[in-house]
């Protein structure tokens, strides 16, 4: 796979707080596949997927690094598009496995939990084999129209990614891939960091319940005027019932005036959810960025981009945080580190965000000149618990994806494998 600058990617160091980038050369033909990183300690990383329309447009969507897994849920879209023309949902699968092959079962199941036609097996997947397809290709026409949920088993460990297309656009966004099950009895209270709603935004809530049992959750919005957050067709947000494999949809209704904020998703047994943000350009274009439900935490870790980009002017990083926190304010401080692990500029200590509050923010207007032209990592931490998302947005265009945002762990030490489950040239 050749890459710019010709990078080495054996043996390769990485320095505390530091990142390594890599950028496929361009290509005049397709040239596909997966990575493997394999680390003497446990990493994190994300690819982003470039793609250039013949109209001169660009558009990104990213997934994050993963250890590979045997089994795994997507949500599913394949309704109409704001742009009038149907979504798609394609999929690339990697077998992980260097010695046997793999047999992929797939179910799509209804919003309701109920089975939509009949199961798929894909493959059987050679070791290390790699394999792109669209799901209306590989369900026909039972899931024409429909949202809900694709759940799937593997004989062998596979990575898997989503991306969403629609059909008369070259616009591209990614959803996440959920490996394994929900595990656990108890509720849970996780958060969806940023909710967008305005004139140019809105925001599609996708909420699943991997269980094989029921779960019942309520969905709570924290909007920063304190106005409520209307929903189209204002669906019940409170004691919701989901069976097992079902699926939970809301989006934003149309907005005149900005009505920003989050949303505390409170659930009486453990589920998973994924949160779109669609953005209508003034030239009516359109583009779309995910981010997952998570829980919230006290410290994290995300990359950042503020080079030129591909169409010529600069990337900008732009951050929405809350502060998940009833009673205590939060206390954020972040420091700039570049790829080889330095300190970039003195460390940021952002104003108070008072109880439930929520703020967003460019990187460059926080740490101003010295992170101009770098990449890196921003390495942040909260005296309360709060939630955070990073838009990765083009200054010259309203092109918008998203870049992982990492919760810090006490990882164990030791050797790790994971996968990048597509790679594009």
């Amino acid at each position: 796979m050749p890459l710019d600058g010709s990078p080495p990617t054996n043996n390769v160091i990485l320095a505390p707080g530091g990142m390594a980038f890599f950028r496929t050369s361009p290509a005049a033909t397709p040239n596909e596949g997966w990575a493997e990183l394999d680390s003497s300690a446990p990493l994190s990383g994300v690819v982003v997927y470039g793609r250039h329309g013949a109209d001169g447009s660009y558009y990104e969507a990213s997934a994050p690094l993963s250890s590979p897994y045997s089994s795994f849920t997507v949500p599913f879209d394949e309704t109409v598009s704001p742009l009038g023309s149907p979504f798609l949902n394609a999929f690339a699968l990697s077998n992980a496995d260097p010695t046997n092959s793999a047999q992929v079962n797939c179910t799509a199941y209804g919003t309701g939990g109920n089975a939509l036609g009949a199961g798929r097996q894909v493959g059987p997947l050679s070791p290390l084999q790699h394999t792109e397809f669209l799901i209306d290709q590989q369900f026909g026409s039972s899931l024409a129209g429909q949202r809900g949920t694709l759940a799937c088993r593997s004989t062998t460990l596979v990575a898997a990614v989503e991306l969403r297309a629609i059909s008369s656009s070259p616009a591209v966004s990614a959803m996440p891939v959920i490996a394994g099950a929900a595990s656990g009895a108890q509720g849970s209270s996780q958060i969806f960091p940023h909710i967008a709603s305005d004139t140019q935004w809105h925001t599609d809530i996708f909420v699943l319940n991997t269980n094989s049992t029921p779960a019942t959750f309520s969905l709570v919005f924290h909007t920063d005027t304190g106005a409520a957050m209307a929903l189209d067709g204002n669906p019940q947000t409170s004691s919701v019932t989901l069976p097992p494999n079902a699926m939970a949809f809301f989006r934003t209704a149309p907005a005149t005036t900005p009505n920003e904020g989050w949303a505390e998703l409170d659930s009486s047994a453990p589920v998973s959810g994924v949160v779109v943000y669609g953005r209508h350009g003034a030239d009516g274009s359109y583009y779309e960025a995910s981010a997952p439900l998570s829980s919230p935490y006290s410290s994290f870790t995300v990359p950042f981009d503020e080079t030129v980009s591909p169409l010529g002017s600069p990337f900008l990083n732009g951050f929405a945080l809350s502060n998940a926190d009833p009673a205590n304010a939060a206390q954020v401080y972040c420091i700039a580190f570049g790829t080889g692990g330095n300190v970039l500029g003195p460390g940021r200590q952002f104003p108070p965000l008072s109880p439930l509050q929520h703020t967003e923010f460019l990187v460059d207007q926080q740490f101003g000149s010295s992170l101009a032209g770098r990449r890196g990592t921003l390495a942040c931490r909260s005296s309360t618990h709060v939630a955070a998302v990073e838009l990765r947005a083009i200054s010259s265009s309203p092109a918008v994806s998203s870049l992982p945002v990492i919760p810090s762990a006490g990882a164990a030490a030791g050797q790790s494998e994971q996968a990048i489950a597509s790679w594009k040239h």
